[in-house]
């Protein structure tokens, strides 16, 4: 107890009966007490904090450290991931035709003709020493020997030669035709050896059917050579569209009648003339488009 507390404490002892009277002993001692003086709180604080000695656990600094070092980690992973693929992308060739046909001449000489719709890439820093492409759509390849396999990929599976010309199409089954040298055809299930003249037809099951493609027009759309005998016009149309890069129509009565005939390179103007014909048909030719009309062969 201070000395303040004692003097004030005799002074109220002395007090009248009254006074005692209207304080029972708490309040006596809690009036007297140093306890109702005005209390400094910031004053309080600065001294607690002054007493308390701040110390981080050990487990505390150990994640801390264990949380840099993975965020370092990954940091350094993600940096490396972006300039792998920046490089890979600058490496990547990608060609592309559209509406028309397009002709890539690649870096070992040989030369791709792309159908409309269709895109190769191949990687450029590594196709002199592996000579792979992938194929979406359909392509004529004129490979250039040089001793080393080329090969196509694609979804369906892979075609490989080292000198030779052959028509790929994966735009639906893939189907492989043979112009010229020996092209080996692999499903991934089983594989085809293909000479000149002979096409590939990848079945449901993966298994590969080896026909002729004399009669096919497998290779019409580069070769301008086409062979139609008792073939309806509906089968026709695709075929010369996508030769001449025309969008060719026709009513539905033309479209049911067979056509037999022969055309070697012939211009679109004597197609649409032999055809008129044979058909007994109207056309009517604009840019980009022909137009078949009659009453047809019923």
């Amino acid at each position: 107890m201070s000395e303040n507390w004692l003097k004030r404490y005799k002074v109220k002892i002395n007090s009248t009966q009254d006074e005692k009277d209207e304080l029972d002993d708490f309040d006596l001692f809690f009036s007297l007490s140093e306890l109702n003086q005005e209390v400094n709180v910031d004053a309080a604080w600065v001294k607690l904090e002054q007493k308390i000695e701040r110390k981080t656990p050990a487990y505390l600094w150990l994640l801390r450290i264990a949380a840099v070092a993975i965020f370092g980690f990954f940091s350094s992973y993600f940096i490396y991931q972006t300039i792998t693929n920046q490089e890979n992308i600058q490496t990547a060739a990608i060609y592309q035709a559209e509406t028309a046909k397009k002709e890539i001449l690649l870096p070992d000489g040989s030369l791709v003709t792309l159908a409309p719709n269709s895109n190769i890439s191949f990687d450029e820093s590594d196709f002199s020493k592996s000579r792979n492409i992938k194929l979406i759509g359909k392509a004529f390849f004129e490979v250039k020997k040089n001793g080393l396999p080329f090969t196509v990929k694609t979804e369906q599976g892979s075609v490989k030669v080292l000198g030779t010309s052959f028509s790929v199409d994966v735009s639906s089954s893939m189907s492989v035709t043979v112009a010229t040298g020996l092209v080996e055809v692999n499903s991934g299930k089983s594989s085809q050896l293909l000479k000149p003249g002979q096409n590939a037809r990848l079945l449901s099951d993966n298994s590969i059917n080896v026909t002729s493609a004399k009669d096919t027009n497998e290779l019409s759309w580069i070769s301008g050579v086409f062979y139609f005998e008792n073939q309806s016009f509906d089968e026709v149309i695709p075929l010369l569209e996508e030769y001449y890069n025309v969008k060719i129509t026709a009513n539905k009565s033309l479209r049911t009648c067979k056509l037999t005939a022969e055309f070697n390179e012939s211009s679109l103007e004597n197609v649409v003339k032999v055809i008129s014909k044979v058909l007994n048909a109207h056309a009517k030719v604009t840019t980009n488009k022909v137009k078949f009309s009659g009453k047809g062969c019923n």
